[in-house]
Parts: C-alpha cells; sequence; structure tokens
C-alpha cells in the first residue's frame, strides 16, 4: 500500500496590521533586546520541521495552503511564505510545481469591485506566476487543467483548489433610503450653507463611514466555479479512482463550537457545495479561516430521494493560524497511507518552535478514509443494539428491504438481567410476530421456552421425518458424536481458542451427489468465543450462529432465543457469563404473514416428544369420554384447528412452509380406536384425522412452493373444518376469554407446562414453572 506526505499550511496573517505582543512579555524596552517577528518564528519552524523530515527520511509529495497569507490585505505576506516554504523545505522535495494555494478574505484588495482581476493581483502574481497550482478564478475565460488540478505522479491522489473569498470584503448596494440621504439633510441644515460644501463635506466624511458599514466579508464559491471543477473530475479516466482532496478557505462546518456572531460567517451556498462534493465523491477536505484545528468526519445525505441512502462520508482537516499567543500553529503534516484500496489519515500539528529548544512533538489524530458508499452493491447489512425489541424490528426491516436475498448480520448485545429470574429466561421480543404495529399474539416465555426445549432434544420420535433437530445434531452427530461435551472441554481448558465450534449439517446424511432431493435445516454452524468484558473481572461467552438462509419475522426470534439457551448451558458448564450474539444470515428474508412459518411445530407433534400423556388425555376427550379436568385440553385442542385453519388461508401462504400437524395426528387415531367403540361418529373422526394426517405429510415432502400450497391448502382446510364440526359434538366451547391474547396465552402455559411434565391444578389449567 503506498504512501504520501503533506504540508498544510494555513492563515500566517504576515505584517499582521495591528500590533501584538509575541512570545515574551517585554513591558519595558532594552537596547540589544528584541523578540522574533511573526515571520521568523514561522521560518524557524520550517528549519527544524526540515530537519526533523530529512531524520526520517520523509519526502513532501505536496503543500496545501489555504489562504490568508496577508492580514487586512497587507503587501508581502504571499513572497514572504513562498520564500520561506522553498528555502527551507526544498530539501524535502518541495517545489514550485507541487504547491496549491487558495486564497483567503484576508488575501483579496478591498478597494476593488469583485469582478476587477487586481483584487487577486499579488496572490495571482506569487502563485500562479511562479508554476503553482491555484483555484479556477471567477471571470476567467478559460482554464488549463494543469493550473487547477494537482495530480499525484502515481495518481495515488489529486487535489482540487477552490476559491471561496471572490466575494470577500464586498460593498454592498446602498438602498435608496442611503442615497436620499444627501438631499435630506441638506433640508435639516441652516440654507447660509453653501450646498456645494455640504455636498463636499457628505461625499468625504459621511459617505465612507456608510459604505464601511455597508461592506461584507462573504464567503461563496460559485457554481460556475464548480461547473469548472467538475468538468476537470469528469477528464480523469484512471484504472483505479485516486484520493480527491478539495482544499479551500472557508469552513463547511465550524470546527468548534465557539460562536462567531457576525453577517456572512458561513458559505452562503453552502448546500449547493456540499451537493457537489458528494456528486464528485470528494474524500477529504482541507481548510482553514477559522484558526482552529480538528479532524471530523461530514456525513453528506442526498437532497432528494429516499433518506434510507447512504450518505458521503467525507473526512475534514481544519487547520489553526500562525497565532502566538495562544500558541497555535499554522503547519500540519497530512500522511496518507493504504491507497488505493484502503486509505487512511494521520494529522500531525507542528508546534511553532521556540528559539533556543527542539521542535516539540505534536498531537496526533489518525482516521480511515474507506469509501464505504463504494462498496459492492448487495454486501452485508449490519444491525447492532442491545434492546431485543428494538434490534427485532430493524432485522425484519433490513431483511425485507435493503438486505433482502442478501447477508445480514444481526448483532446483539443484551443488557444484564437485573434479577436472577430474569436471568433464566430466553430474550425474546413482547410485538413478535408482528413488529410493525400489528396486534402481536400472546407467544410468551412458556411458548418459546417449550419450543425452544423441543428444538434441543437430543432424542424425538420424529427425528425420522424431521432429521434435523437441532439437538439431535449437536449431542447426538452422526447418530453418536457428542459435539457439546467437546465444546465445554475445549472452552476449560483453553480462553483464546477459535475452535469451540459445532455443526449441524452432516455431510454424509444430508448431502447428495448432484445437490437434488435436498433437506436440511438453515441452522448451519455455532461459535463460543471467550471474551473480556476489558476489566478482567469476567470472562464472557461471546455466540456466533450462521445461517444458510434466515427468515426474520417468525424464525429470527426462535434463533435468537435458541442460541442464548445453549450460551446459558454452556457458560455455565465452564464458569463463564453469556455475552453477545451474533446470527449471520446469507440469505435474509422477511414473510408477512399471520401465521408462523415451520419453526412452530405444532403442539399435537411435539407432545410426542414432550408430554405423550397429554396426547392419550385429548385422544379421550375427542371419543367423548368425560375428563375431569379438561378445559386446558379443550383449550389446545381448539387453537391448533384455529392455526392449522390459518396456516391454510391463501393469504398466509409462507414460502418457508406453514406448520402443519402430522405424527400427532397420525397418533390421536390410534388412541382413538383403542379408548372408544366402533361407531359412525368415531370412524368420521379417525378418517378425518387420517386424511389431514395425509394431506399434510405429501405438502412437507413436496416442494412447498406456491402450487404444492394451493394443492394442499383447499383439502386441508376441508378437513379441518370437519374436524371442529365433529369434535364440537364432545368437546365443550371454551369459555369465552376476555380477548384473544390472553386465551392464547392461557393455552400456551398449558403447552409449557404439558411439555415439562407438570401436574395440573384443579382448575383445569396446568402448572407452569419457569424452565
Amino acid at each position: 500500500m503506498a504512501k504520501a506526505l503533506i504540508l498544510h499550511v494555513t492563515d500566517p496573517h504576515f505584517f499582521e496590521v495591528e500590533a501584538s505582543p509575541l512570545i515574551h512579555d517585554h513591558k519595558v524596552t532594552v537596547t540589544g533586546l528584541k523578540q522574533d517577528s511573526r515571520q521568523e518564528i514561522f521560518g524557524l519552524t520550517l528549519e527544524l520541521l526540515s530537519k526533523r523530515l530529512q531524520e526520517r527520511k520523509e519526502t513532501l509529495d505536496a503543500v496545501i495552503f489555504t489562504g490568508d497569507a496577508q492580514d487586512r490585505n497587507s503587501a508581502g505576506g504571499h513572497q514572504e511564505l513562498r520564500e520561506q516554504l522553498l528555502k527551507h523545505l526544498a530539501i524535502c522535495g518541495v517545489r514550485r510545481d507541487n504547491i496549491v494555494a487558495t486564497p483567503g478574505n484576508h488575501d483579496v484588495n478591498r478597494e476593488l469591485p469583485v469582478d476587477d482581476k487586481e483584487r487577486f493581483k499579488e496572490f495571482m502574481k506569487t502563485w500562479r506566476d511562479n508554476g503553482a497550482i491555484t483555484p479556477w478564478i471567477d471571470g476567467e475565460e478559460n482554464g488549463d487543467a494543469r493550473k487547477h488540478r494537482f495530480e499525484d505522479p502515481d495518481k495515488l491522489f489529486e487535489i482540487y483548489p477552490l476559491n471561496s473569498s471572490h466575494w470577500a470584503q464586498t460593498t454592498l448596494t446602498p438602498s435608496k433610503a442611503v442615497s436620499d440621504l444627501l438631499p435630506a439633510l441638506q433640508k435639516r441644515f441652516d440654507k447660509k450653507i453653501d450646498p456645494a460644501e455640504f455636498e463636499q463635506a457628505y461625499n468625504e466624511l459621511i459617505l465612507p463611514q456608510l459604505q464601511k458599514l455597508a461592506s461584507a466579508d462573504i464567503a461563496r464559491v460559485s457554481p460556475e466555479q464548480l461547473d469548472f471543477v467538475r468538468n476537470l473530475i469528469g477528464q480523469q479516466k484512471p484504472k483505479v479512482r485516486p484520493l480527491r482532496i478539495v482544499a479551500l478557505h472557508h469552513h463547511l462546518i465550524a470546527p468548534s463550537v465557539g460562536e462567531e456572531f457576525r453577517p456572512f460567517a458561513d458559505i452562503t451556498n453552502l448546500s449547493l457545495l456540499r451537493a457537489f462534493l458528494r456528486q464528485n465523491e470528494i474524500d477529504i477536505v482541507v481548510h482553514g479561516h477559522k484558526h482552529v484545528e480538528n479532524l471530523t468526519y461530514d456525513y453528506i445525505y442526498p437532497n432528494d430521494g429516499p433518506l434510507n441512502l447512504e450518505p458521503h462520508r467525507m473526512m475534514v482537516i481544519s487547520g489553526g493560524a500562525l497565532d502566538i499567543r495562544r500558541g497555535d500553529s499554522p503547519l500540519r503534516l497530512i500522511r496518507l497511507s493504504g491507497m488505493p484500496g484502503a486509505p487512511e489519515v494521520e494529522v500531525e500539528t507542528i508546534p511553532l518552535a521556540v528559539r533556543g529548544l527542539n521542535l516539540e512533538d505534536g498531537p496526533r489524530l489518525k482516521g480511515r478514509v474507506w469509501r464505504t458508499n463504494h462498496t459492492v452493491g448487495g454486501g452485508p447489512v449490519i444491525i447492532t443494539g442491545n434492546d431485543i425489541d428494538e434490534v427485532y424490528s430493524r432485522a425484519v426491516r433490513a431483511a425485507h428491504e435493503e438486505a433482502q436475498g442478501g447477508m445480514l448480520i444481526v448483532h446483539l448485545d443484551l443488557e444484564g438481567p437485573k434479577t436472577d429470574e430474569k436471568a433464566k429466561q430466553l430474550p425474546f421480543p413482547h410485538n413478535y410476530p408482528d413488529p410493525d404495529g400489528e396486534k402481536p399474539g400472546a407467544f410468551g416465555q412458556d411458548w418459546v421456552q417449550s419450543l425452544v426445549s423441543w428444538w434441543q432434544l437430543s432424542r424425538s420420535v420424529l427425528e425420522e421425518r424431521i432429521p434435523y433437530i437441532h439437538g439431535t445434531r449437536l449431542e447426538r452427530f452422526a447418530g453418536k458424536f457428542n459435539q457439546m461435551n467437546r465444546l465445554i472441554a475445549l472452552l476449560k481448558q483453553n480462553k483464546s481458542t477459535s475452535r469451540g465450534i459445532a455443526t449441524l449439517i452432516d455431510p454424509a446424511r444430508d448431502f447428495t451427489a448432484d445437490g437434488s432431493k435436498e433437506d436440511f435445516a438453515s441452522f448451519c454452524f455455532i461459535q463460543f468465543k471467550w471474551r473480556s468484558d476489558g476489566s478482567g473481572s469476567r470472562n464472557l461467552l461471546d455466540c456466533i450462529g450462521y445461517y444458510r438462509a434466515q427468515e426474520f419475522k417468525h424464525w429470527w426470534p426462535i434463533n435468537v432465543a435458541e442460541l442464548r439457551e445453549l450460551q446459558m448451558q454452556v457458560a455455565n458448564a465452564v464458569d463463564g457469563v453469556p455475552g453477545r450474539i451474533t446470527t449471520i444470515a446469507a440469505d435474509a428474508r422477511a414473510v408477512f404473514t399471520r401465521t408462523p412459518g415451520q419453526v412452530a411445530v405444532p403442539t399435537i407433534d411435539r407432545w410426542l416428544d414432550q408430554a405423550p400423556e397429554k396426547l392419550a388425555s385429548l385422544s379421550m376427550m375427542l371419543s367423548g369420554i368425560p375428563l375431569p379436568m379438561e378445559q386446558g385440553l379443550a383449550r389446545t385442542w381448539s387453537e391448533f384447528l384455529t392455526d392449522q385453519q390459518a396456516a391454510a388461508d391463501p393469504s398466509n401462504y409462507n414460502p418457508e412452509g406453514v406448520p402443519v400437524a402430522v405424527d400427532g395426528l397420525r397418533m390421536l387415531e390410534r388412541l382413538i380406536s383403542q379408548f372408544s367403540s366402533e361407531d359412525e361418529h368415531t370412524t368420521e373422526l379417525r378418517m378425518t384425522l387420517r386424511n389431514l394426517a395425509d394431506q399434510n405429510e405429501r405438502y412437507e415432502k413436496s416442494s412447498r412452493d406456491r402450487a404444492d400450497y394451493d394443492k394442499w391448502a383447499p383439502a386441508a382446510a376441508h378437513y379441518v373444518k370437519k374436524l371442529q364440526a365433529l369434535t364440537n359434538r364432545t368437546v365443550a366451547p371454551p369459555r369465552a376469554p376476555k380477548s384473544r391474547t390472553a386465551d392464547r396465552a392461557e393455552s400456551h402455559a398449558n403447552d409449557a407446562s404439558a411439555s415439562k411434565g407438570g401436574p395440573l391444578k384443579p382448575s383445569g389449567r396446568p402448572e407452569t414453572k419457569t424452565r
């Protein structure tokens, strides 16, 4: 990566009009006792800087001068500056043709009108006529690119000077009230006064004072000059775009909190200038004027278009001045490195020299100038935060918009729980599954913990149908290897290891030779990594999950809860604290339906693993056998049918698949045959359960695209409706809940209790516990 070194000089204000004390406070005059002048201090600083650069074996590639060599147009400032630069720094690479100079508001002849070319006479004679790069001056008929653009010989960077001082020290056109002032005054005075003498006095005494009041120090960059520079930039056709630097005298944004309270303190057409800088992809702006050193970024958004467009990020380097009283310096070194691919900037202030002492080291500020808005389209989108609700909403929106079909990285740094009870809970957004303001369902801790618990089972009766249940892959990979035990042992032994990984893909089982007819989990890979909290008092265990594809509205919250559950298990085993959670999705999407995708395995199926006795009780209830505590079962069954009906609603088509029951329905059919006599109602109920299970199984084994869904949905809806009618005869409708949300909450509590084997309360609702 190539480097470059630039000297920035600004605001020396040589030959200051108003005398001011220098370094020392001499209250009396003594023969032979004197102080260094401003020019001498500047020259001494350059002399010592030259020696330092030679010792470092550094060579200057360019000099940028951003104005105010003079003070109130005092003659000789520009010549003094040029001679000093060449005298001391020629040995360090400074030449007449690698100096870029732009005038300041003190460098114009305020006695001349705006369009008079003599206003910049000394500036032009000193710099342009001697080969320096200068701005195009308004009014010039044409411009030679070689005079107005500095180009690095290796084409790594280029500098474009702008003149923001063309309207500096301008006399405003007097208003009619001012021009009518003389006749009005004449009427007020004694008629014995000679009118001619009165007019002469007016012109010599009053009018000059009025003109001073009517003068304005206007900062402006004309559209014509911007047009000229735009054409200069457009002429360049480099293979690799160089770093683009603009130099001007005035500031874009005040570099300090100090207030300058006067008319025309800022560039009048600043919005136009900023739009120009954005459109022409300027990387760095260097300026003076405010006598304040700073290094910062400026973010420029487009003037029109959606606000989610990336802003143009631009580095701004502001310079100080030759202010001996405050110790401010007009000099700084700008080091460019990492060009062309990863440019970085370091700004080193060169303090003013004190005769008899070595040149001190000044502060250094660093920053990157990577063109983030020039990355390849479709690059990763990153969402970060520590509030699960906020991060969830943003991630869903990103997956639906700018990250759709691309990579989405979500970095969640959860705040520590305030109570032990909270510490046991899994992170889960309150607004699931409707982060955009729709009424959310009652999917709380019991529901998510029950679901996560099922996904982490090491053995499942559904394993043949769903061979990629996460727990089976982590604890019985290839049917025998416990990856979790390996992780724990490794993390205990080595706090710096990066090998704390586990895979959920088994190529021998999941892959086919030609890639056809494959069905394996989106959750592919998990990694645990130690991190110190900074103070060394806590060992934090971070968790990273990689997903080949990830649906964010329904799946991502479950994935995060599952990662947290695994993170807590491992952290407890290795004496650590759960840290950050990062999910990496190679293919992000958000499906805006009212029903969850296959993540929400129906309760009827999960009960086969988690609470088979609940299935037995449900089959008895459906068979018409009275149960003393059937109300919770009735709610579960009613909600299951409602959810299955919703899944078969064409408006809820989900390309990720919809949750359908298979094995639980088949088990219910078999149990009903055992608990009831064969009659017409029971036969029809069993046949309907079997038909729905068959339809669901065919759909699950299909590609689950829209065509497959449209074949499945009408038949499934028919059988679900029939089940509702058949079971209404044997299942008493549950009491009307206060709200749908409360109904779901109570039913989910039943699910959770059943999954944990919790005893039933006398009221018919299961005892719930926090897992």
